[in-house]
């Protein structure tokens, strides 16, 4: 199971550079709408084309649904494989030269590193990121990917659009400082002392994993300037067990308390045999990643960013009954099928 967890970094990482914080002003919450939504601030759809001629909706081509809501780019289908690869776009990717090895090492340390080749192309201006955002094309002259919609703005709301993407994961998200990252586990109430050192145990393993890392830092290999460079970015993991106590309508004002206290970057894993549904809305409400909880009352919402479930539980269980039913010859011969509830894990799969 420890295994499970080494792919999520791309995730968390997506979901957690914007936390929650007291109301936006006018211009973030407008460029957010504009970046993850395709919505312009009149409610209408962000007008776009594809190759020049194709019309589609910002709706439904929206930036942040190839360059993540963090704005760190992706690599679709695998940059390995022939996928295509979607380049961060945030504002400390944007606004400085781009370039192929070691892209985040700029200025003194390339030299430092004698790193001499020339930048894919120079740091964007206002002006033109504006001209790439409606022509598709970069500071070098170079023409994007034909995937990449070009869009019909105004300079009203390219200027939106623009100052949102200046602070767009520019600093860093609670929970990360320049030597640690720092999780938390949730684990209701009601968990038995054996379930929660089921769960827990992987997650330790994990951590342990990364924070050994630094002994093979002596290899030679790291010698390399691949090599310093992941020393420079290597951080510690640490996690603190946040273990609720009393009734789940009090949960989310517990949570509220320990975060307040000391922000983390993510929820991994955690488990409850109840509804996850507080520990859910308070990770909405903060914009805070969790990462498969283990519950079978998952929320099943097509409205959530920030909760990533192992399955919808419990309901798709009841789903995969009725098909199955719908199918069989109780189905053919009218025959009725008595369900017997009993509990909110009864009612669950209805």
């Amino acid at each position: 199971m420890s295994c499970t967890w080494r792919p999520l970094a791309l995730f968390l990482l997506s979901a957690a550079f914007l936390a929650a914080a007291p109301p936006a002003p006018h211009w973030l919450s407008a460029g957010e709408a504009l970046y993850r939504e395709g919505r312009l601030p009149t409610g209408k759809a962000l007008p776009g084309s594809l190759k020049g001629d194709r019309t589609v909706q910002g709706m439904a081509m929206t930036c942040a649904s190839c360059h993540m809501a963090s704005g760190l780019g992706s690599s679709e289908g695998g940059s390995n494989e022939g996928g295509v690869r979607v380049p961060p776009i945030h504002g400390p990717a944007l606004f400085q030269p781009r370039y192929l090895a070691l892209p985040r090492l700029q200025g003194a340390d390339r030299e430092k590193l004698g790193l001499k080749a020339p930048p894919l192309r120079p740091a964007y201006t206002d002006a033109s990121l504006a001209r790439a955002l409606r022509s598709g094309i970069d500071p070098a002259g170079r023409e994007f990917n034909e995937g990449m919609p070009r869009y019909a703005l105004t300079d009203r709301h390219m200027a939106l659009l623009i100052r949102y993407l200046r602070a767009l994961s520019a600093t860093p998200p609670p929970g990360v400082d320049g030597k640690t990252i720092r999780f938390a586990t949730v684990i209701g109430s009601e968990v038995r002392a054996a379930d929660r050192e089921a769960m827990l145990k992987p997650l330790q393993s994990f951590l342990a994993f990364n924070n050994d890392m630094p002994r093979t830092f002596g290899h030679r290999m790291f010698r390399s300037p691949a090599g310093r460079n992941l020393i420079e970015d290597h951080r510690t993991y640490t996690l603190e067990p946040w273990v609720l106590s009393g009734p789940p309508a009090t949960w989310r004002r517990q949570l509220e308390t320990r975060y307040r206290k000391a922000p983390v970057f993510a929820l991994l894993g955690g488990i409850s045999y109840g509804s996850w549904q507080p520990i859910h809305d308070f990770c909405e409400a903060r914009r805070l990643p969790c990462i498969l909880p283990i519950t079978d009352l998952p929320v099943v919402s097509d409205q959530s960013w920030y909760t990533l479930y192992f399955s919808r539980g419990l309901r798709q269980e009841g789903e995969a009954a009725a098909r199955f039913l719908a199918s069989g010859p109780a189905a053919a011969t009218g025959s009725q099928v008595v369900q017997v509830v009993q509990g909110a894990t009864g009612r669950a799969p209805r």
